[in-house]
């Protein structure tokens, strides 16, 4: 299970690099043990910085030469003006956020675009393990996220959020598929529409 799951993690990563322009300006927003900040420095040559509320993964980070500050980022960004960043990135992160779609509302004042990643709620082995009274649980983690949100969920917020999406992939154990209900994970470019 935990090799399935560091294959759609690698994978996810692996398409927000290429959606990475060379050279961009990167504010990851619970960035982790900062692997996807390592590998955008290193294969896209981004400046990046990444905030994390946990101070042992924050020590991770700066032990592997990253740039990251901890912090709750939900309770703003008021380290950084408008349109800092050419990206944000909330991968896998969005969820855990008290109010995703204040929390997006917020953060697209840093940055002119962002990719967020959800863990869908709405994939079909999910809706059948609620049909028979299994609340799903977040994969890898053994923990119940904050927010279920489907694809369809997600996005219905970002219209209220006055986000665009540009493009959408939609990720399952092993591949893409164009089937939102048969995707685990899908993964949005997003810009502001003001």
């Amino acid at each position: 299970m935990l090799s399935v799951m560091k294959k759609r993690l690698h994978t996810m990563n692996q398409l927000i690099a290429e959606w990475m322009p060379d050279g961009s300006h990167v504010l990851d927003l619970g960035c982790g043990k900062g692997e996807l900040l390592k590998l955008l420095e290193k294969n896209r040559n981004v400046t990046g910085i990444g905030v994390e509320i946990s101070q042992d993964l924050v020590a991770e980070c700066i032990e592997q030469g990253l740039h990251v500050i901890q912090d709750d980022f939900e309770k703003g960004l008021d380290l950084f003006s408008q349109d800092t960043f050419d990206y944000l990135v909330l991968s896998r992160t969005l969820q855990e956020t008290r109010d995703p779609e204040a929390t997006l509302r917020h953060i697209m004042q840093a940055g002119k675009r962002a990719i967020v990643s959800i863990d869908n709620a709405g994939h079909l082995r999910k809706r059948l393990a609620f049909l028979f009274g299994s609340q799903p649980l977040a994969e890898g983690s053994g923990a119940l996220l904050q927010h279920q949100i489907t694809t369809a969920d997600f996005e219905k917020l970002c219209a209220r959020a006055q986000v665009r999406i540009v493009q959408r992939k939609y990720l399952t154990k092993k591949s893409q598929t164009s089937f939102p209900l048969l995707a685990e994970t899908a993964v949005y470019q997003l810009e502001k529409t003001t």
